[in-house]
């Protein structure tokens, strides 16, 4: 006996949506669920002929950055936190032939698919498809131009801060300070600083940001631990890359104090040759522009004048050779002029020097990058040049009334050659090497004569590093790797680092790293220092007390132990990391305060004397004779060598999604010291005390970053807190720092409204005694200092406006259904599909109210009303299932299911929980319903999850082992709510089938075709489809399961034919009528369109056909869009085009 049970509408659009989703996944690859701002590219490697995933493929990838990887047991490889640009990718695998990627793209922060088949090596390869969605990657140490912490910072640098283990320091607040990074609370001189890979500072030097305009930067990431170029770890610096498609972006910032920026960048091709270029502008005025009041200059009251103005320029060129080699140029320049202030008041006048003195750097870097990709090895090999001229005139200086001229001009110039390159290996091994070899001069010039006897002589050496690594991928779920480096620079014995490191990843939520590193960096000879002038120094007068800097030693040979711990784990909503490190350095440099006294030899004759009259004059504390002030009242910053400093701490950090909250923790101890027994240290006078904390270095810091969207909202929150413990560089107490903004997202671009130090936590202008904390003494002595505030609370506002082809998927935060595909069937933003449905990522926790209505915007005040009965007759039995839950866990059966039109609910003991399954039924015909029935459930009104195979299997989650294509199944459990099981695919298996688009019309578009696929079922559905079809358009007879549409296009009308019931209809088709499929791309070639199932298209030279997802090929018209005037369910199109005549061929 044959049942039929007919569907109600509710429960059709419900069955249209599912079906949507499933034809979706059933085309597109699984989304890759993250959060951050860089891009991410996963290579998907598969068997040709059994389909079956690839281990241990060796990939190798090239572009802005060149790395190398095994698949896993999925025969995936997942490259993170990659940046935009172009891209290329090699595969190899014993007993394969290798498989070269066509060029693909990243860009706006999304992930890229390769889907690559490799042959066996008596077959043909196949390159697969391209697949671009959007993402959101994890990470706790990079920052982006999308990121919250750069939404909420003035610039890259102050972002940067935000970060973890990342302290990102200036020396004062005057016009002519420098910028440095430190890492783990270690000296800036051990952090290697690089642009897209090219070095911006020599080993054992400090780099300085200041002379460089971040505003070129689009992002930053952090390493850490030793490695060639610092002890310490290294940072890059990402700038602009040339893309395939046009794509471009205006920024305007204005905001307190009279700052203001803008930018503007655009990237593209002309064929073989990409294009980057960049030009920004920022005007800084200083926090006492404009002020009027007399300074230690002595020449009256006078109106400081102090804006720093900064132009930057950036072009980048890359030309493709050939498919596997590329060279790119990167141009970029800075020029920065700012008028001289000095921001200090602890003397008897703020300090000053009078008008008209200035502050003016120029950077340029030029680097050219040859990258090939030569059978089984990637080689990128690149020459740089970086000059900086910095120009510190005082030639208008005064002192007390007096002329007092000074200044000095530096002028540095680096050239040097790198080389990357992966080399081929045994199996499961990865070879690199990576070179650097530079040439550095330095030279400082005296404006006058009188201070020719404080600058440094010029110098000029060569240094020189390589280092060989070898990682052993072990299995899928151990990693082994070995290193051995070597380095040499003038004057300087080599120094060796050596290091072994082991990460197993026992779960995939699990990843355990040990390292241990031996040896040392080899720094730069040639380290200049410059002494103060008695006037340049910085008078304490509360605290009789003077600083400044002098000359110290070069860098030496250097040792080093070094061992690290980390742990990061994958939670459902996101990862947590924890590190655990320790390293003792011997040999190093060490900048520290060194008391006078025991550098009078290192000083001019005469040098203390005339301190001693600043310090009595106005200009200094208007002391008068009698006050003794020597060499014990001087301290200065001076490099000395042969230190032992050990660094040992802990770092915490988080990135968590609770819904569309984004959360980012990070917790960091930080214990440094240092042993010495130079007497410049080992002196009662000195400030570092051997087994205590150094100066200044915080041994706690904290931080907390939230970004938050509600749902169908333009406005995203944004809230960042700083905490800093006491010992910080600016001598505060313990301090935090709360920044907070909105960002909309407009239809031109986003606008963001930021407020920085909403609680003015320390802030001010001038650097003062109020709050200083002072210095202890070996002999136990207390020495002032002089606090330097943080910038007070401000303002800003900042419009970013995308333009070109990445404009519109750059403003919107992804969702899951855009990286599923469902704006590709053409649900538009927020990826609706028809009849609004949105599948969203599976929730982190238990969802509040899984039954209560959806947000959409689809689901209307009527239809979310009707939709609460039905939900309200599932949470009832909910609450019956959980009522009978017992110790034993949940029972295997729970009778009462809800009775629902066109639906069965069946229950299922699922493990310690339970699952609803809504297995949809039968058939219907339906049009368009007026108003929601009562007890209808629309799916806009549903908040529907997808889950994955790997989802399934690791959440522990219900999914049934077979499911009709025909009839999917939602499902529901507490942990997740209402989700759809993305079914694995299976080698072999055919769920349905398609042909190539026709060349020449299809003889019988409307045919029956007879295969073991056309089932009797499907056979008998067919046979009704394809009769009603052929007899509409072969006379215009009226339909009674169909919906026409009519629409226009270059090679004539198409018709967009949406069967009422796709459950049935779709399917039938696919498997018994002659069905082609083409990308968008390839549907316009031929003159027409098409929407995207379940809708299914129909023109005379094509046939039937359906337009399958290629991202980045177009758009086809979204299923369901009509324009006014379509004529009902079932009568033919009105007005033109007209329905074809009778005789069109059958």
């Amino acid at each position: 006996m044959k049942v039929a049970i007919t569907v109600g509408p509710a429960m059709q659009k419900l069955l249209n949506g599912l079906l949507a989703a499933l034809f979706t996944v059933a085309l597109v690859p699984a989304p890759v669920l993250a959060q951050a701002d860089s891009g991410q590219i996963v290579i998907n490697v598969t068997d040709a002929s059994t389909k079956a995933p690839v281990v241990l493929a060796r990939v190798l990838l090239s572009g802005p950055i060149m790395t190398s990887e095994y698949s896993g047991e999925n025969g995936s490889v997942k490259f993170t936190n990659v940046p935009d640009g172009i891209y290329g990718a090699r595969i190899f695998k014993r007993d394969y032939q290798s498989a070269t990627s066509e060029q693909f793209e990243v860009v706006n922060g999304k992930v890229v698919t390769v889907t690559v088949s490799l042959a066996r090596s008596t077959q043909l390869k196949e390159i697969g498809s391209v697949e671009v969605r959007s993402k959101a990657s994890i990470s706790t140490t990079s920052v982006g131009d999308t990121s919250a912490q750069r939404k909420l910072s003035d610039t890259l640098a102050d972002a940067l801060n935000k970060i973890s283990g990342v302290s990102v320091q200036t020396s004062s607040n005057d016009s002519d300070a420098t910028q440095t990074i430190s890492l783990e609370g270690q000296d800036a001189s051990q952090t290697a600083l690089t642009l897209d890979g090219i070095p911006l500072n020599a080993p054992g030097t400090a780099g300085n940001l200041g002379s460089i305009s971040t505003d070129l930067f689009r992002g930053s990431s952090v390493s850490f631990g030793p490695q060639a170029g610092g002890l310490a770890g290294g940072v890059n610096f990402r700038t602009l890359e040339p893309t395939l498609s046009w794509q471009g972006t205006l920024t305007l910032s204005a905001g307190s104090y009279g700052k203001y920026n803008w930018a503007v960048g655009e990237t593209g091709s002309l064929g073989r040759l990409g294009f980057a270029v960049q030009h920004t502008a920022r005007s800084t005025p200083s926090l006492a522009n404009g002020l009027v009041f007399a300074d230690a200059s002595g020449i009256g009251p006078y109106e400081h004048d102090a804006i720093n103005n900064n132009s930057a320029d950036l072009l980048k060129l890359r030309y493709r050779l050939t498919d596997a080699q590329t060279l790119t140029g990167t141009f970029m320049d800075t020029n920065t002029d700012n008028g001289f202030i000095c921001l200090q008041d602890t003397g008897a006048l703020p300090c000053g020097y009078g008008p008209n003195n200035s502050i003016a750097s120029h950077f340029s870097l030029f680097s050219l990058t040859d990258s090939a990709l030569v059978g089984q090895t990637a080689v990128q090999a690149s020459i740089y040049q970086n000059k900086v001229n910095f120009d510190r005139d005082l030639l208008n200086r005064f002192l007390n009334g007096l002329p007092d001229p000074g200044g000095y001009l530096t002028d540095t110039t680096s050239r040097g050659l790198s080389i990357n390159a992966t080399l081929p290996a045994k199996e499961r091994h990865t070879i690199s090497i990576t070179a650097n070899s530079a040439t550095s001069s330095s030279a400082t010039t005296s404006l006058t004569p009188s201070g020719v006897q404080f600058t440094a002589p010029g110098s000029s050496s060569t240094y020189s590093t390589i280092s060989v690594n070898d990682s052993i991928r072990s299995s899928t779920k151990l990693k082994l790797n070995e290193s051995f480096g070597l380095s040499q620079a003038t004057n300087a014995p080599a120094s060796v680092l050596a290091g072994i490191s082991a990460q197993w990843s026992p779960t995939t939520a699990d990843a355990y790293t040990a390292s241990y590193s031996v040896g040392g960096v080899s720094p730069r000879a040639g380290r200049e220092g410059t002494l103060s002038e008695p006037a340049s120094l910085r008078f304490d007068c509360n605290g009789n007390v003077a600083y400044g800097n002098a000359p110290g030693d070069l860098p030496g040979a250097s040792a080093s132990t070094s061992a690290r711990l980390t742990w990061q784990h994958t939670l459902k909503n996101g990862v947590f990391n924890a590190q655990l490190y320790r390293q003792v350095q011997n040999g190093i440099i060490l900048p520290i305060l060194v008391n006078g006294t025991v550098l009078q030899s290192a000083v001019p004759p005469g040098y203390f004397e005339e301190v001693q009259s600043v310090f009595d004059s106005p200009g200094g504390c208007n002391a008068g004779p009698g006050i003794p002030f020597g060499a014990q009242n001087t301290y200065f910053s001076v490099p000395v060598g042969g230190v032992q400093r050990i660094y040992q701490g802990v770092q915490l950090a988080a990135n968590l999604n609770f819904g569309n909250l984004n959360v980012q923790p990070y917790y960091n101890v930080t214990a440094a010291k240092a042993n010495s027994a130079d007497p410049r240290i080992d002196n009662g006078f000195s400030i570092v005390v051997p087994g205590s904390q150094l100066p200044n270095v915080p041994l706690h810091k904290a931080g907390l970053t939230l970004d938050y969207k509600a749902p169908n909202s333009a406005v995203e929150g944004l809230i960042t807190a700083q905490y800093t413990g006491p010992n910080n560089p600016q001598n505060l107490p313990a301090y935090t720092v709360l920044d907070a903004g909105i960002d909309a997202h407009l239809k031109s671009g986003d606008l963001t409204v930021a407020a920085n130090n909403i609680f003015n936590a320390y802030g001010g202008v001038f650097a003062t005694n109020a709050g200083a904390v002072p210095y202890t003494t070996i002999g136990g002595q207390q020495i002032a200092t002089i606090a330097r505030p943080n910038a007070p609370r401000q303002y800003s506002l900042t419009f970013t406006m995308p333009f070109g082809a990445g404009a519109a998927t750059a403003k919107t935060r992804p969702t899951l259904a855009s990286q599923l595909g469902a704006n590709d069937q053409g649900g538009g933003p927020g990826g609706r599909g028809r009849g609004g449905f949105n599948l969203t990522p599976l929730p982190a926790t238990p969802p509040a109210d899984p039954f209560a209505p959806s947000q959409n915007p689809q689901c209307t005040a009527d239809a979310a009303k009707s939709a609460q009965v039905v939900l309200g007759e599932l949470k009832t039995y909910v609450a019956k299932i959980e009522a009978a839950k017992t110790s034993n866990g949940y029972p295997d059966q729970v009778a009462g299911a809800p009775q629902i039109p066109g639906a069965n609910v069946v229950y299922h003991k699922a493990g310690a929980s339970y699952a609803l399954s809504l297995e949809l039924q039968g058939r219907g015909s339906v049009g368009p319903a007026a108003a929601p029935a009562a007890g209808s459930l629309s799916p806009a009104c549903l908040t529907m999850h997808v889950a994955q195979p790997e989802d399934v299997q690791s959440r522990n989650l219900y999914a049934p082992k077979s499911v009709p294509f025909a009839r999917p199944a939602l499902q529901f459990m507490p942990a997740v709510g209402f989700y759809f099981p993305r079914p694995q695919p299976q080698a072999g298996a055919q769920s349905f089938r398609v042909y190539k688009l026709p060349s020449t019309p299809p003889a019988k578009p409307f045919a029956l075709i007879p295969t073991d696929a056309c089932i009797p079922d499907y056979k008998t559905v067919a046979q009704r489809d394809l009769g009603e079809l052929q007899a509409y358009f072969a006379s215009g007879k009226a339909l009674r399961s169909w919906k026409v549409i009519a629409h226009t296009a270059n090679g004539g009308t198409w018709y967009e034919l949406q069967p009422s019931d796709p459950g049935q209809s779709l399917i039938s088709l696919l498997n018994c009528g002659r069905i082609a499929a083409g990308t968008p791309a390839e549907v316009k070639a031929a003159g027409f369109d098409g929407a995207r199932p379940p809708s299914i298209n129909f023109n005379a030279k094509l046939g039937l056909y359906i337009v399958r997802g290629a991202p980045g090929q177009g758009n086809a018209r979204p299923a369901g869009t009509q324009p006014a005037g379509t004529p009902p369910l079932g009568a033919p199109p009105a007005g033109a085009p007209p329905p074809p005549p009778p005789g069109m061929p059958p």
